[in-house]
């Protein structure tokens, strides 16, 4: 059963890997605007965070910080290797800036899961 809380952060990680499968021509103009898609990779590698920061407590009873750094990790290393697997598909290049992005948008988005979830619950 603790397996289950995997599925949004596998699903979400082979949602990027059919993204970035694409060549760019065929891709939608999301973001079309200078640093637009370094935006986009911000936010698509911080809902992948939360879903691994959410598997890894839930699935695995991790603390909350433990699975922060956890989730980080995998979340920088998978971009990492997103922006690899970019090299082999045709007008896809490798960008120091895209990874960059990458673990940046993780690192925020479990900062703010941090802060709300741990916030202190006000005594009624």
């Amino acid at each position: 059963m603790k397996y289950t809380y995997w599925i949004p952060a596998l699903l979400w990680a082979a949602l990027i890997f059919y993204a970035s499968h694409m060549p760019v021509t065929d891709a939608p103009p999301l973001f079309d605007f200078p640093g637009g898609d370094k935006l986009l990779h911000f936010g698509v590698y911080g809902v992948l965070s939360i879903f691994l920061w959410v598997a890894l407590i839930k699935g695995h009873g991790l603390r909350p910080m433990s699975a922060c750094v956890l989730a980080m990790l995998i979340t920088s290393a998978y971009g990492a290797l997103d922006e690899w697997h970019q090299s082999f598909i045709p007008e896809r290049s490798v960008e120091l800036a895209d990874w960059l992005a990458d673990t940046g948008g993780g690192i925020v988005f479990l900062l703010l899961a941090m802060r709300l979830a741990c916030k202190p619950r006000p005594r009624s």
